[in-house]
């Protein structure tokens, strides 16, 4: 069984002083726009996140004897990355392909001929185990996942849009319009479009 939900921080910490993670089932927008127009030490946090993987109800993107460990991400960029790889894997004819993920490590993908998705990531500071999923399954947490957090981003979007229209040389609003910029360049709906037309040949 697998689960695949997206998760980031908002700079809200546990008792023990670690960064809380949040699903994104349990955020709004407005935590998000808080969180990046907020300067702490004058800079702003980013807005980042990634799947929180999940196989037979253990966490896989969890570092091994860690004490008090989270689930590991990269940037929005980055999980994004997912999706391509995803639809790469289902359509080169040798059914395998890499990309670079968490702190630019690689993270192989294969398909084997039962149809399992094969998942490695080759990393010297996180230790990750290799996992084997049926492949439609997976992608299909994958999408569900992705139009979520796709849904959410458009929320976003139209609050920032929202907010920047008066005043848009703001000092607020320039910081805005800057995390528009970016969330617009992960093209997630042609991303989600591309892995539902891949997703069809499994």
């Amino acid at each position: 069984m697998i689960d695949v939900k997206f998760v980031t921080t908002i700079n809200e910490t546990n008792e023990n002083g670690t960064q809380k993670q949040v699903f994104l089932d349990d955020l709004n927008s407005t935590q998000i726009l808080n969180m990046i127009t907020r300067r702490t030490a004058d800079e702003y946090q980013d807005f980042r996140g990634g799947f929180a993987i999940n196989h037979n109800e253990k966490p896989w993107n969890v570092p091994r004897r860690k004490k008090d460990a989270k689930y590991l991400y990269d940037d929005l960029q980055s999980t994004a990355q997912w999706l391509t790889a995803l639809s790469e894997v289902i359509d080169y004819e040798e059914r395998a392909t890499s990309f670079s993920w968490l702190d630019n490590d690689a993270t192989h993908l294969e398909i084997d001929r039962k149809n399992r998705l094969v998942i490695e990531h080759k990393s010297k500071s996180n230790k990750l185990r290799s996992l084997k999923v049926d492949a439609k399954e997976f992608v299909t947490k994958v999408l569900q996942s992705s139009k979520r957090l796709n849904k959410f981003i458009g929320d976003l979007d139209t609050r920032i849009r929202m907010k920047t229209g008066e005043s848009p040389l703001h000092p607020v609003s320039k910081r805005l319009l800057e995390v528009q910029q970016k969330l617009q360049h992960l093209n997630l709906t042609d991303k989600i479009k591309q892995l539902e037309k891949s997703a069809r040949k499994l």
